[in-house]
């Protein structure tokens, strides 16, 4: 890549461009001259993909047109764009959502009738298992081809039939506008009351990538590619397919779950849904595990062959982030960690109108601890919005540089490309061009090896949650609410912070006074909704509390091990309190508060408080109410926040530690950010200001008996160099 221009420019093909794709050039020039040094191509909604020789050869030229001009093309590569046409020629490949439906049983007899759950082109693919439900409410799995089932699509109208002889599929036409429902009946013993069927639909637009059928094309499919003189390639989200309707599956996965956990899951899918026994939760551990799994072994494979074809140091991206954590877990894209390890720098993606500007600054820090975590070159953040404004352009652009991320930014074009600004041509050009100037300046100002300091890591530990049952699946919700709160207070309050992985802080070992994480000293650990935990985890935070090192859990309490132990003793000894068992916090606050509903938007915030009876000396932090807001001390020691997020007390920051300016002795005045870096090519530091929204900089910095005054624009770098503040300033 082009380091003296990092930023990233997606380009949206129209049917002109790929029909004459050197009037593309223009733009391509254009968005070179604007600060940008590398190209992703993107071919989406039309008829043509990139399986057509018409775009190959599209593509082809617009690669060698970049090259011209000095840039990098890669080419976006997101199945979910043209996998349809072979999983038309190739079914077996289709992705599945296993839907559950239960129908009462008068006399041994049932009849099941069951909404298609809406997605694209669906077929019913298997009945994947049956459970009969006795009068003690006993489930029994039962053998589903004894059931003598038989089937039939309907409307209010008319019944479909089937596209076959021997009913294999029952097809779902969406486009009719009517609401399809399938019917099925059939017999069991006469000591059940009802019968549990999971039917898996088959969705004939999207692809179980865990298939051999689907991994071939994808072979072939970057094969093809391999004179196209291409950069790399992008997997824009993998994760498609997911949804709350039911659980994603196919019959590549049910064979790459069995070989993950020895044992098949069609056996246990009720598990995923009920149940808080140690089966049903190590199965919906095991099962979003594979999901995840599942996707990174695919892009591994995509992302290994590109190297072969294009070069060990080629362009791999772009994110694994998709649509807030409950859906990424349920699409199997929520291990940032795991999946980001085949891409060549650390991505994100968020959109700035997304209900709030916290969930922004929240994909900043993610972007910020996966290039720390997994040892990337760079980190970048595709941030964008439908509705922009210049304030935004700018504001965002200095505070991602904050994070040390840069900018991916979509699209140039002229055509349709999902509602977005298509530049050069949109009126906000200038304003992208100056901030991706903006950020290369500043970059080439820093040198190389630039990192933001921390001095907190944050748990990213969302694998527990998903060992919890469906009841307890708002948690998800406040989960993820809280995060956005956290990573706003750490921006507001200047206590920045590296999100780590579970993997990574069961590995932590302590020196001294930090936990060395990934080789990088942290001295205070937050730990996010730590209900379930592996025992290594949770040895490593007894050992971090017994060194003195500060660690802060929120949200609801630790509850038990992986591996079965019953945490609610152990915790209530280490915090000086009397038990918090886990049931009795959340039958608190659903006493209390509204319940988010699985398909809901993550509430913006949630004021909380548990009643928590404090033992011997422990100290208690209160509220005007006289609520307990917190167990423990901030500065030391293990502590509790109580509630459900950090967001109604401004003073709990101060549970995020001390300003990590890496042992500089500064004072600040003024109301913009504030950021230390280290600087390796420079022996030194940099200290960055950014402004807030609509504010211009008027900001003192000390450093010692050195003061500087920054009274104008609204982005400033400053540096230290042997301890010392340069007097003067850059206005980036």
């Amino acid at each position: 890549m082009n380091t003296s221009k990092r930023q990233i420019m997606g380009l949206a093909f129209s049917p002109d461009w790929l029909n004459h794709p050197d009037r593309a050039i223009p733009a391509l020039e254009q968005t070179r001259d604007g600060g940008f040094g590398t190209i992703i191509g993107f071919v989406r909604h039309m008829h043509h993909t990139v399986t057509h020789e018409h775009a190959r050869r599209a593509i082809t030229r617009t690669a060698a047109n970049c090259h011209k001009l000095g840039l990098k093309f890669a080419l976006d590569m997101d199945w979910a764009h043209w996998v349809d046409e072979f999983v038309e020629l190739y079914p077996e490949m289709a992705q599945w959502t296993a839907v559950r439906g239960e129908a009462p049983c008068f006399d041994g007899s049932f009849e099941l009738n069951m909404p298609y759950p809406g997605l694209r082109g669906e077929q019913v693919g298997e009945i994947t298992a049956a459970y009969g439900v006795t009068e003690t409410g006993e489930r029994v799995l039962l053998d589903v081809a004894a059931l003598g089932l038989s089937r039939r699509s309907y409307n209010s109208q008319y019944a479909l039939p089937s596209l076959d002889d021997d009913h294999a599929y029952d097809y779902h036409r969406p486009g009719l506008g009517a609401h399809y429902t399938l019917g099925l009946t059939g017999t069991v013993e006469p000591r059940f009351r009802s019968v549990i069927l999971y039917v898996s639909f088959m969705n004939m637009a999207l692809a179980d990538v865990a298939h051999s059928r689907y991994l071939q094309v994808q072979r072939d499919l970057l094969q093809s590619y391999a004179d196209a003189g291409l950069d790399g390639v992008g997997w824009d989200e993998p994760g498609k397919g997911g949804t709350f309707a039911g659980w994603k599956c196919g019959a590549g996965f049910f064979d790459f779950f069995r070989e993950q956990h020895g044992y098949e899951l069609r056996e246990r899918i009720i598990d995923l849904d009920d149940g808080e026994s140690e089966r049903a939760m190590q199965t919906r551990r095991d099962y979003h595990t594979a999901l995840n799994e599942m996707n990174a072994r695919a892009q591994e494979a995509f992302n290994a062959q590109a190297q072969d074809l294009f070069g060990p140091d080629c362009f791999r991206g772009t994110h694994n982030t998709f649509s807030g954590i409950g859906v990424d877990i349920r699409c199997g894209c929520i291990d940032y960690f795991r999946l980001g390890r085949s891409l060549s720098s650390a991505f994100t993606d968020t959109g700035w109108e997304q209900g709030t500007f916290s969930e922004t600054f929240l994909h900043f820090a993610f972007a910020e601890g996966l290039r720390k975590e997994l040892d990337k070159p760079a980190a970048y953040c595709n941030d964008w919005s439908r509705t922009p404004r210049v304030k935004w352009y700018d504001y965002f652009t200095r505070v991602k540089s904050l994070y040390g991320v840069e900018w991916f930014a979509i699209f140039i074009g002229n055509g349709f490309n999902e509602r977005h600004s298509l530049f050069p041509d949109d009126p906000y050009w200038k304003d992208v061009a100056r901030n991706a100037t903006g950020l290369n300046r500043l970059a080439h100002w820093l040198g190389e090896g630039a990192e933001p300091v921390a001095d907190t890591a944050v748990w990213f530990g969302w694998e527990n949650l998903t060992a919890l049952s469906g009841r307890h699946s708002y948690l998800l919700r406040l989960f993820q609410g809280s995060l956005n709160n956290l990573a706003q207070a750490a921006l507001d309050s200047g206590r920045f912070f590296d999100f780590i992985s579970d993997r990574a802080l069961g590995e932590a070992t302590i020196e001294k006074d930090a936990l060395l994480i990934n080789n990088r000293p942290y001295k205070r650990l937050v730990l996010p909704y730590a209900v379930i935990l592996r025992p290594e985890v949770w040895s490593v935070i007894v050992r971090a509390v017994k060194a003195g090192i500060p660690v802060v859990f929120y949200g609801a309490p630790p509850w038990k091990t992986t591996d079965g132990q019953d945490l609610t003793t152990a915790f209530s000894e280490l915090m000086g309190m009397a038990p918090v068992p886990f049931a009795d916090y959340l039958r608190w606050y659903e006493s209390r508060k509204p319940i988010p509903k699985t398909s809901e938007w993550e509430p913006v915030h949630v004021d909380f408080s548990y009643p928590v009876a404090p033992q011997g000396e422990t100290a208690i932090r209160r509220n005007a109410e006289n609520e307990v807001l917190a167990v423990g001390e901030a500065a030391a020691g293990p502590s509790w926040l109580v509630g459900v997020d950090p967001w109604h007390r401004a003073d709990h920051s101060v549970y995020l530690g001390e300003h990590p300016y890496d042992g500089l002795d500064i004072r600040h005045h003024g109301r913009a950010y504030l950021r230390v870096l280290r600087t390796p090519q420079n022996g030194g530091h940099a200290i960055l200001l950014a402004a807030g929204m609509d504010e211009t900089l008027n900001d003192t910095v000390t450093l010692g008996d050195q003061t500087v005054t920054v009274n104008r624009g609204s982005w400033a770098a400053l540096r230290v160099l042997d301890g010392k503040l340069e007097p003067t300033f850059i206005e980036i």
